[in-house]
């Protein structure tokens, strides 16, 4: 699958060089408008981002519409944040 098209929950992880600067969860019908309506939202922390489509954030026991601090994500959920940081 295109990771960077579809209708759903999208997974977005912020970093700069060296710090992974928070993730948030929204609604969106693409990675595109997925990171237009975290901003929209001021939800967004800036840097670079990597998103990915996700089931839905209640069974990560996540909320969606919000900016998660590294240290707030579920240690169920840590090993998606953690990606940026790999890639």
């Amino acid at each position: 699958m295109d990771e960077s098209n579809g209708e759903g929950w999208w997974w977005l992880s912020y970093a700069v060089p060296g710090e992974c600067r928070g993730v948030c969860i929204v609604y969106a019908p693409d990675m595109v408008s997925a990171v237009a309506t975290a901003a929209r939202k001021g939800i967004s922390p800036g840097g670079q981002v990597v998103g990915f489509l996700i089931p839905p954030p209640d069974s990560m026991g996540m909320e969606p519409d919000r900016l998660y601090h590294p240290d707030e994500i579920p240690e169920d959920a840590r090993g998606e944040s953690l990606k940026v940081g790999r890639q």
